[in-house]
């Protein structure tokens, strides 16, 4: 199988590499983001730079995974034999699937565990709060 997704300027390979590229370049650049993460000072309101800071961080992640999935999407149409690409796609949708149900679960659990114990205003870390 030839793995240069490169060698072309076009075509479905060449775009299921840039995807996965962009993607494994988000993901890498999210610990240089707490790097510069500007801080919170107790019983200060948060700053425009921790506010933009938040949204970048945030909108680049959430964004990274979203491409993922439209890469790996992609990707299993690029198997050569049709049964292997149905086979894998099946095996991609029940393991996304069962991940996604599980997380959405345990938000739920997370945010109402934190419903009667913190201020109106805190939402679970997991969904973009403050831990």
């Amino acid at each position: 199988v030839n793995f240069d997704v490169f060698g072309s300027k076009s075509g479905i390979s060449y775009i299921h590499g840039s995807l996965g590229a962009t993607v494994m370049t988000l993901g890498m650049l999210q610990p240089l983001n707490a790097f510069i993460r500007p801080h919170v000072h107790k019983d200060e309101p948060k700053e425009l730079k921790r506010i933009i800071w938040e949204f970048v961080h945030k909108g680049s992640g959430y964004g990274a995974c979203l491409l993922a999935v439209v890469t790996v999407s992609i990707g299993t149409t690029l198997l050569p034999d049709v049964n292997d690409q149905r086979a894998y796609q099946m095996a991609y949708g029940i393991g996304s699937g069962s991940i996604l149900l599980s997380l959405v679960a345990f938000s739920f659990c997370d945010k109402s565990k934190y419903k009667d114990a913190a201020p109106a205003d805190h939402m679970s870390p997991l969904i973009g709060g403050q831990p």
